[in-house]
């Protein structure tokens, strides 16, 4: 272990032990420091994702598919069977899934790589030091990694309503018949389908004129139909007043007042960064404009002995951004040569049927020169894969380079997530679309669609006279 100056009890302090706390954690101590993680409470440990986003959330929606699958079947049998939902073994079967991942994501297991452990609140007490229940202690460097936490939704009557937020919504008791999902954001599109999927009547209401309103428009306008042609209604540009008596009176774009039934409401509308109680002037540490912390470059604050990563960074609120902005503060210790943190490639998929995934850059950011770019559209009711499993709504989109680099795009379609991964990787090393044109794709798999894309591509550049030209003057 390296020596540590006596004016430090711990070589590094991480605050907060989800993705981006646990990766900095548990890579320092592997290279030999002494490291000190803070967590509010045992059962907080593996953070948002594990206990109240990504893991339960997809685990709701692995169910919810059965259901679905099991609902679409009956039109290739000859009985027909109601299926109805048991909440109760739903949510236990939830339990299960984060209780095989907790196994490595708790204090006592944390505690055996040699990492030292501390419950309770944090609060700095200066540049380098932070206080924990009356326990002092101190580190050259601090990592900020408390995540975040639903946005409140001040409306009139929520509380005579059962209500719930992603961090209650896994704790559900009673299944609800007309559930309302409040926004229009990954979180109720992909909760508000997997409710409808379970037999609920979900109602999505959007204050803005899309849902999902960061995916490219068409994206939204597509992924709303199927939602809708499931039988969730979602209602866009309404204006949420008040609930009373089991109604929610909503005011649409025409002025007019719509009373929708629940029995039950989701709230959704956005999240905002744990960082309120951690008496950062303390510390020297400054807000933006937004409440946000103020960052740098390399993702330290305005006292440059503290960083931040994941949903406290106020940034975009993924798990996988949380971990890549670890590796950034990570490297920036060690090297001389300090690495910007970027967001230019940053892909996320939004979990519903079919998937959307998005990576890199947009139409809007490449701006409107048509010049700047080649931009690709492969459509799904041309890939026998998504003929043979009934699921051709849906696309390909790219953005090229004039070099043929992937700059970004967006998928809808089953599996888009992983479909997108082999895009993503090209994108991050500079790898030319054409390339794929010589790799073997096993027919049909669904990835597929790249090498259509890739063959689109290259049919466009034989069009031109000088290929075709060059192209004659070589055979033989």
């Amino acid at each position: 272990m390296k020596a540590m100056p006596n004016k430090y009890t711990h070589d590094i302090i991480v605050i907060g032990a989800g993705s981006g706390g646990l990766t900095c954690a548990i890579f320092m101590q592997r290279a030999g420091f002494r490291v000190l993680l803070i967590d509010k409470a045992p059962e907080t440990f593996g953070g948002d994702c594990l206990n109240y986003g990504c893991i339960p959330s997809k685990a709701l929606l692995h169910v919810a598919n059965l259901f679905h699958d099991i609902d679409t079947s009956s039109k290739y049998s000859s009985h027909d069977q109601a299926h109805t939902v048991d909440i109760q073994k739903v949510m236990d079967y939830i339990k299960e899934r984060q209780a095989v991942i907790r196994k490595h994501e708790n204090p006592e297991y944390i505690k055996t790589l040699g990492i030292d452990i501390a419950i309770g609140n944090a609060r700095f007490s200066g540049e380098h030091d932070v206080i924990v229940d009356g326990n002092h202690y101190t580190a050259k460097h601090i990592v900020i990694a408390t995540g975040s936490r639903p946005r409140t939704l001040e409306l009139e009557g929520l509380e005579s309503i059962p209500h719930y937020t992603n961090e209650s919504i896994f704790s559900i008791k009673r299944f609800p018949k007309d559930f309302v999902f409040i926004g229009g954001g990954p979180i109720n599109i992909e909760l508000g389908q997997a409710f409808s999927r379970l037999g609920s009547h979900v109602t999505i209401l959007q204050t803005g004129e899309r849902i999902l309103p960061k995916e490219e428009p068409e994206v939204s306008v597509l992924l709303q139909r199927l939602l809708e042609k499931e039988g969730i209604s979602i209602r866009t540009g309404v204006a949420v007043e008040k609930i009373e008596n089991g109604q929610v009176f909503v005011k649409t774009p025409d002025g007019s007042v719509l009373k929708i039934s629940a029995d039950a409401v989701f709230v959704g509308v956005g999240r905002v960064p744990n960082i309120d109680s951690l008496a950062l002037e303390t510390a020297g540490i400054k807000l933006d404009d937004h409440n946000n912390l103020q960052l740098d470059k390399y993702l330290r604050t305005t006292n440059k002995a503290v960083s931040a990563v994941g949903d406290a960074a106020g940034q975009h609120m993924f798990t996988h951004a949380a971990e890549l902005q670890a590796s950034v503060v990570l490297r920036n210790f060690f090297s001389p040569f300090k690495k910007k943190y970027t967001a230019k490639h940053m892909a996320w998929t939004t979990f519903t049927s079919p998937e959307v995934a998005t990576f890199g850059i947009n139409k809007l950011q490449l701006g409107t020169e048509a010049a700047n770019y080649d931009e690709l559209i492969v459509h799904l009711d041309e890939d026998d894969r998504a003929i043979t499993d009934d699921s051709t709504e849906g696309f390909l989109k790219l953005y090229l380079s004039k070099q043929g680099l992937v700059l970004g795009g967006t998928m809808v379609g089953p599996r888009a997530g992983e479909i997108t991964s082999e895009l993503i990787l090209m994108m991050y090393e500079g790898i030319k679309l054409d390339a794929v044109l010589s790799k073997p794709f096993p027919y049909p798999i669904g990835s597929r669609v790249i090498q259509a894309a890739a063959r689109q591509y290259s049919g466009k550049k034989l069009q031109s006279p000088f290929a075709k030209r060059i192209l004659r003057l070589l055979y033989h």
